[in-house]
Formats: C-alpha cells, structure tokens, sequence
C-alpha cells in the first residue's frame, strides 16, 4: 500500500503542538542541544507539511465543568478531507464524541495519545475504543505517546508508523571499542526526544558500561517531555517515567543487535534489565 495520509490534530494544551511542530521539523524546533553545539542531526526527517492539513486546539479539560452536556459541540464543524485524526489531552466527555465525529467525516484512523493518565482512564478507553470498532476505524491509544507500537489488526496503523518513522522508538548505532559513536534514528518518540538522545549518546563517545543507564535518563529528562509527573491510573506508574524506561530499552534493544560478546557481563546485565522493564513498566500498557 502507499497510502498517502492526510491528518487532523485535535489538542487542548500548548505543549501538545510539539507533536505537530516534530512533524513539520521546523527550523531550531529542538534547541536541547543548544545553538551553539546543534549539528542539524534532524535535518534527514521529514518534513512532513503537506500531511496536516488541519490542526485545532480546544480548550484545556480544567477549564470545563466536570460533565458537559453536549460535547460535540466543542468539536469543529467543517474539517478538510482526511484519514487520520489525532486527538490529545480533551476532556472526558468530548472524547467520548470522537468516534462518531470520525465516522461521519470519513476518518480511517484514530490515534489517541495518553500523556495524563487522569483524563483517559481506562473505562473511558475501552467505551471509546468499542464505539470504534462499531464504525470499523483502526485505533490506538499509547499511554504515553511514544508507546505506540503496530497491531497486526490494523495495516493503516502500521503503514503510518513506517510512513512517518513515528512511534515506539528505534535506534542503529556504531559500536567500536564498546563505545557508541554513530546513532542512526529509525523511528522517533513523537515528540522528537529521540534524536537528541541518540545526539547524547554520540557527543559523550557513550562507554557501554552501568553508567549507561544514568545518561540516557539525564539525556531524557533535559529534553521537554511531553508525558506526565502525575501517576498514570492505568499504569501504576508516571507517563513520563514510561518514557524514559521506552527509550532505555529501545536503546539496550539497539546495543545487542550491534554486539556479539555474549558472554560480557554487561551484556547480560542489559538483557536482564530488558527483561525487567518489558515486564515491570510495558506489561500494563494498553
């Protein structure tokens, strides 16, 4: 297939536009590393502008009541042609109006992005997600954003991850004298974290040691984030500490595919700790 996506981003909070600003890779979009040190390491990606073709922001869920009588009324009325609709951080009750307003506007899929547990709890998902498969529209709802993975359901999904390099993230690195000197980003966190890390990585002439770990966490937490402090109720745990255990094992994943002493104690120590993130932090994902 080469389908030829057309978006609709629907969104309430100011930060949400990095999803959108990622996409379009405008100029000095990301300023982690500083201008001065920047190496245009994004320049490869994209653009993808002509794919939006419609973004609206609606107000914020705390400026709302706690129950809205008719939510699809806050929904726009006229939106161009498209098949994708991407909607992040609305209120409960507008959310629950989306499935239809895809259906009757020829969306084919639905891509819900959890970066506040709180507003998407899981009753919520599953209403929602019902309601979708009614009107026969793929979906996914990544908790958080760069949790989004394929589905052998759904060929729509899986052709806008590989279209657009955006999801679950993915490395290929260089390897030499067990240091990281080459990154390569495959598919980027859909807020653009990936590549500064990745940079990080490379700058540091990265030793793959047990201070791996600290790195990539620090790398993490000096790029802004999108996913939340606040604990997600779904996953036990803070959106924003599931991103950061998402790009340490994405980055582990990387290294073995690169390394064939299998016998290091390092090694196995990075296969070990795999093992624990899959099944402490991604096995309550949705």
């Amino acid at each position: 297939m080469n389908t030829f996506f057309s978006l609709i981003f629907l969104y309430s909070l100011q930060k949400d536009e990095r999803f959108i600003e990622n996409l379009l890779n405008v100029k000095k979009f990301c300023i982690s590393c500083g201008e001065e040190k920047c190496d245009d390491c994004r320049d490869n990606y994209g653009p993808f502008s002509e794919n939006i073709v419609g973004v609206y922001q609606l107000p914020e869920s705390t400026s709302l009541s706690s129950l809205i009588d008719e939510p699809e009324s806050f929904l726009p009325e006229d939106i161009p042609e498209a098949n994708v609709l991407i909607v992040v951080n609305l209120h409960g009750d507008i959310l629950t109006s989306i499935p239809e307003f895809a259906y009757n506007h020829g969306i084919k899929l639905v891509i819900v992005p959890i970066e506040i547990g709180e507003l998407v709890p899981e009753g919520l998902e599953r209403q929602v997600s019902d309601e979708l498969d009614n009107y026969k529209i793929e979906y996914a709802f990544p908790r958080p954003f760069c949790a989004l993975m394929k589905n052998s359901k759904y060929p729509l999904l899986n052709e806008f991850i590989d279209y657009f390099h955006l999801g679950y993230p993915k490395m290929d690195f260089k390897i030499e004298n067990n240091r990281i000197i080459e990154c390569e980003v495959k598919t980027t966190a859909p807020c653009g974290s990936t590549f500064y890390i990745c940079r990080e990585l490379v700058r540091n002439n990265t030793l793959i040691n047990k201070k791996l770990k600290e790195l990539i966490s620090k790398s993490h937490h000096a790029y802004p984030c999108n996913a939340s402090m606040k604990e997600d109720p779904v996953l036990g745990d803070t959106t924003l500490h599931i991103a950061g255990y998402i790009h340490r094992e994405a980055i582990y994943s990387a290294i073995l595919e690169k390394t064939h002493d299998s016998k290091a104690r390092i090694i196995s120590d990075l296969k070990k700790e795999i093992e624990e993130l899959r099944k402490n932090s991604f096995g309550n994902a949705k």
